[in-house]
Parts: C-alpha cells; structure tokens; sequence
C-alpha cells in the first residue's frame, strides 16, 4: 500500500515536473520577447501614482533600456525657483525576473489539480498579485529615495513639510521596497504556487 502511494506521489512529481519545464520554456521565450513593455507598464504606471502624491509633474521621459526609464520630475514651485528637473531612474528587472516561473509553475499545478475551465482563471488572480507587488515596490522605493535625498537638498526637504505625515521617515518606505525584493520576489513562485493550490484544495474557483 505504501509503494503504491509513493510511485503515485512520485509519478505525479514527474508530471509537474515534466510540464513545469514545457511552460517554463515558453513562457521564458515570451517573457524574454516582451518583458519591457510589462516592466515600462509597471514603472510608468508606479511613477505616475508618485509624481501625483507628491504633486510634481514627470516633464519628459527616457527609455534607457528594457529595464529602466528616466523620468524627469518637476511643478511649478521648482521651477519658480529656477530649480531643474529631477531625474529618478527606477529599474524593474529586479522584481519580475521571476515572472515566467512563476506562471509555468501555476499553469503546471492547475493542469495537475485542476478541476474546469474556471480554476484557469487563477492566472488572472496571480496576475494581478504580481502586478500589485511589482507596483508597490516601484512605489515605495521612489519615496523612499526622494525622503532620503530631502535629507541633504533643503529647498527639497521644506517642499516636502507639507507632507510631513507622508513622508515623515523614509526608513518605513526603504524596509518595504528591501522586504519585497529580498524576500516577496525571492520566494515569488512558490508563493503563487501555495495560494493557488490552497484555492485548488478547497474549490474556491468557482466562486471567481
């Protein structure tokens, strides 16, 4: 009975494994195609959420490569001081590398799992968690990096008063940006993995 159950175990290990590495490798070769236009969506969209909060203007934009854009921040207080615009230069390859194994591992463990058509839409869930993740880190870490710069530009840090219970301390914003790259995006995967094989367990699919 227990050999039984252990080739069970083991056959169904072998197919995970067998279609992790089919979807891995394409959703490898699509990612390597088109990643920059989901890591400029990401930082565009994270910037444009900051330059709001902090009711500055992003003036101009550069793409420097596949990974980072350059974003000239400024408003009209700035530039009443004859201040130039601000670079910052987000780079996003540092949170979405993972993003295709991630998916072929959800896409593996729903095939293997899986019970209809509706549990596929748990890409969609992952998706959207991967994205909310990506943005929050981009997010977090601009304010943090604009926090510490007022530290050392006075005209920067008096701009910045009227916002004083925001950005009061730039280590709160630092620790979450630190915490989503060295642990959130680290463990990605099996995070995904774990959430949507929870769902799988108890058929909570069908109430997507």
């Amino acid at each position: 009975m227990k050999k039984r159950q252990l080739n069970k175990a083991l056959k169904e290990v072998g197919e995970f494994f067998i279609h992790f590495v089919i979807f891995y490798a394409s959703f490898l070769y699509i990612w390597l195609t088109y990643e920059h236009l989901y890591n400029h969506f990401v930082l565009e969209s994270a910037m444009g959420l900051y330059a709001w909060h902090i009711d500055m203007d992003i003036v101009a934009t550069k793409v420097i490569d596949k990974f980072k854009i350059e974003f000239m921040l400024s408003n009209e207080y700035f530039r009443g001081l004859g201040a130039p615009p601000s670079p910052f230069t987000p780079y996003a390859n540092s949170i979405t590398f993972n993003i295709p194994m991630t998916l072929a591992g959800v896409v593996a463990l729903i095939i293997m799992r899986g019970k209809s058509y509706k549990d596929y839409l748990l890409i969609v869930h992952v998706l959207l968690l991967l994205f909310m993740v990506h943005f929050i880190y981009i997010y977090t870490y601009a304010i943090g990096n604009i926090v510490k710069a007022s530290e050392v530009q006075p005209i920067l840090q008096q701009y910045l008063a009227q916002y004083s219970f925001v950005f009061k301390d730039a280590s709160y914003y630092e620790m979450i940006s630190v915490f989503i790259r060295g642990y959130v995006v680290r463990f990605e995967p099996f995070i995904m993995m774990v959430y949507v094989w929870g769902f799988l367990k108890k058929g909570k699919s069908d109430n997507l």
